[in-house]
């Protein structure tokens, strides 16, 4: 079984009620599906981690696109965005003394 959440708060929520040892936490780039372009990168930032249940509980984040020509910043923004997040369970993660790691845990 998975459970799955887009919010950040949510997640956060659910990591510390499950206080697992180990959460896995990156970036995913994937092609827009919405998009006409094909040079079009969706960012998601995606974090894992095992409940005490031996549930699968996924955070999938989206923070932006990457436009393979960028003029006007968004690609910095985009990023940046993820940063964020990023720092955001990394931080939750170290005050409940919970290892980050990169990668993905697939069921």
């Amino acid at each position: 079984m998975k459970v799955r959440f887009n919010s950040t708060e949510a997640y956060l929520a659910e990591l510390e009620r499950d206080h697992p040892k180990m959460v896995r936490l990156t970036n995913c780039f994937g092609f827009s599906r919405s998009s006409r372009v094909n040079n079009t990168r969706e960012v998601v930032v995606v974090a894992t981690h095992l409940s005490s249940d031996k549930q699968l509980v996924r955070l999938d984040r989206y923070v932006g696109s990457l436009w393979s020509l960028d003029t006007d910043g968004r690609a910095d923004k985009t990023m940046k965005a993820a940063e964020a997040i990023h720092k955001q369970i990394t931080a939750a993660a170290k005050a409940l003394k919970i290892e980050v790691r990169a990668g993905v845990i697939e069921p």
